[in-house]
């Protein structure tokens, strides 16, 4: 399967197994017939392709518009079947199966993790320059001989901007449509029930709340949030995006802006029972490779602080 667009994704999502796969810009849906497979607990099966550039096309003759589809998938136990209730947003640049930190294992791990994959819908963002590497398919995830084929929907987003972590932070959440928003990173664990947890935290999901979740780091206490999760409220609050876009630029110090603006507002439910172990080089956890060297650079950190502290001297605008 190959991108329809300079600014792509593909997604699957499952209704009724095997029922049906949709591939889609903006409004497209095709039919096709699955291998005989042990049928998962799937809900809605489809796959989709977001443009997001360029004007859209007229669907092609016998296929039914996706908005056919979207009432369906009965059986969700959390919020609607047109909306996952948890959006977990994971850029990478690990796309090699032989990296320590590869993004498919780190994806069935937290789909192993998850107390209801039905309801959550799973955004990996990958920048244009490595869209390439990918091979996306039409059969069920595998990683490891394992599936993940039941998460509510799965996103592979292609991102046109700027290749840092910043950058594919943003534009996953802008593919993102739960009303809870959960970031994860290659390196970063989840416990057991981490969509229970997270959910049962937060008192109301349409109201603005970020949970503070630990990291397994000495960081936590600054405070830092590099663990937790965000509602749809706050994030609109902020604009549309989850780390300011200034650090688009170098993405250090996006973290901490971040922080201050939710810690400042009085929305963060500091919930350092809550564990996730973020196995980083940095506290002895996980090995050094190109991601971390590019993304850790001395030169951006310089930049990511010179940003940070002239945003906090402005009181951190929006």
């Amino acid at each position: 399967m190959r991108p329809l667009g300079e600014d792509t994704g593909f997604c699957m999502t499952a209704q009724e197994y095997g029922a049906k796969m949709v591939c889609h810009t903006r409004a497209y849906v095709r039919h096709y017939k699955p291998q005989a497979l042990e049928p998962p607990t799937i809900l809605r099966s489809r796959m989709v392709t977001e443009e997001i550039s360029g004007q859209e096309q007229s669907p092609p003759k016998s296929v039914s518009p996706l908005s056919s589809n979207l009432t369906e998938g009965s059986g969700m136990k959390h919020g609607s079947a047109t909306r996952p209730l948890i959006s977990l947003i994971h850029p990478t640049a690990r796309l090699n199966p032989e990296a320590v930190n590869y993004w498919g294992r780190a994806a069935l791990a937290w789909f192993e993790s998850c107390d209801h994959p039905e309801n959550v819908q799973y955004v990996v963002t990958v920048h244009s320059c490595r869209w390439q590497e990918l091979v996306l398919t039409d059969a069920p995830l595998v990683v490891d001989g394992r599936s993940f084929a039941n998460w509510a929907e799965v996103a592979f987003i292609r991102n046109t901007g700027l290749d840092t972590n910043v950058s594919q932070v943003n534009r996953g959440h802008r593919a993102a449509t739960g009303k809870v928003l959960v970031g994860m990173m290659d390196d970063l664990s989840p416990p057991r029930h981490w969509d229970t947890l997270l959910l049962g935290a937060i008192p109301d999901v349409d109201a603005p709340f970020v949970v503070h979740a630990s990291s397994s780091s000495p960081r936590d206490a600054e405070p830092l949030i590099n663990a937790g999760c965000m509602t749809r409220a706050w994030y609109e609050e902020q604009g549309g995006y989850a780390l300011h876009p200034d650090y688009e630029e170098c993405s250090m110090f996006g973290d901490n802006d971040m922080t201050a603006r939710a810690y400042g507002a009085g929305v963060v439910i500091q919930r350092f029972d809550i564990v996730f172990d973020h196995r980083h080089p940095a506290f002895g956890k996980g090995e050094m490779d190109a991601v971390y060297a590019t993304h850790n650079s001395e030169e951006n950190y310089r930049k990511g602080r010179k940003i940070f502290e002239r945003r906090r001297a402005m009181g951190f605008p929006k």
